[in-house]
């Protein structure tokens, strides 16, 4: 005896079971929807305190914002120090990246984790950037990094009057000339001559991962080296070579 099949003939499922199957879909494509969403790679670039580049499958860069934060420029005080926290916690190493958006210049947007540690999270706690609440209200882990960085005046905010960097870029060149980050104003410039340039001025180089500033040339520069003024290396903690003397 044989049992006839008619392919033809469409299966109709009880309305219970109708409903776990489209349960189930719904649920399967809302994880590949997450999995797609995220990605990882290796860090092979840094080009400040919040933006990262991401070597991914197949040898392909990505340009990665940070979300949730904004670190200080590179001109503002902590601006290098922000750079470097951001070096040491994931430069040449495996990162998650958690998607979530694009910015306007293009950049991927996301959460970055070193094993189970968030960099942009790490880098408000220890006081190296504020949390970006204009971009993201609801980040309350971030929200409370920041307010503990604040009360323990960590970085950034052991200045009297921190400029956060939003509004420092909103300043344009203007505010770059006339105005301290601390959001004081500039003091008026001596009639010195031209060609004297102060000592406090004079360019000095940091490293990724040092505590000393130096001088262009020194051996201690040869793996990394970041361009700032010998005041603001003085003012984010530095101390001079001891082999070089710093220039």
């Amino acid at each position: 005896m044989f049992l006839r099949l008619d392919s033809c003939r469409p299966i109709h499922y009880p309305a219970p079971v109708k409903r776990f199957l489209l349960l189930s879909a719904a649920v399967l494509a809302l994880a590949a929807s997450s999995l797609a969403q995220t990605f990882t790679g290796k860090v092979v670039g840094v080009s400040d305190g919040d933006t990262l580049t991401v070597l991914t499958e197949g040898n392909k860069p990505v340009k990665v914002r940070i979300f949730g934060i904004d670190a200080p420029e590179s001109s503002q005080p902590f601006g290098t120090k922000s750079k470097q926290f951001a070096s040491d916690m994931a430069f040449g190493k495996s990162v998650t990246v958690e998607k979530t958006g694009e910015d306007r210049y293009g950049r991927t947007l996301g959460v970055v984790r070193v094993g189970d540690k968030s960099v942009g999270l790490e880098s408000v706690r220890s006081g190296l950037a504020w949390w970006y609440r204009q971009y993201a209200p609801s980040s309350m882990k971030i929200k409370a990094a920041e307010a503990e960085a604040r009360l323990a005046k960590r970085g950034i905010w052991s200045e009297p009057n921190p400029t956060a960097p939003w509004e420092y870029r909103r300043g344009g060149k203007s505010a770059r000339r006339g105005a301290s980050s601390s959001g004081y104003s500039a003091p008026r410039r001596r009639t010195s001559p031209p060609a004297v340039v102060s000592a406090a001025s004079r360019t000095v180089y940091t490293t990724a991962t040092g505590s000393k500033y130096h001088a262009d040339g020194c051996r201690y520069l040869s793996r990394s080296q970041y361009r700032t003024t010998l005041k603001q290396a003085q003012a984010e903690g530095y101390d001079a070579c001891s082999v070089c003397g710093g220039g």
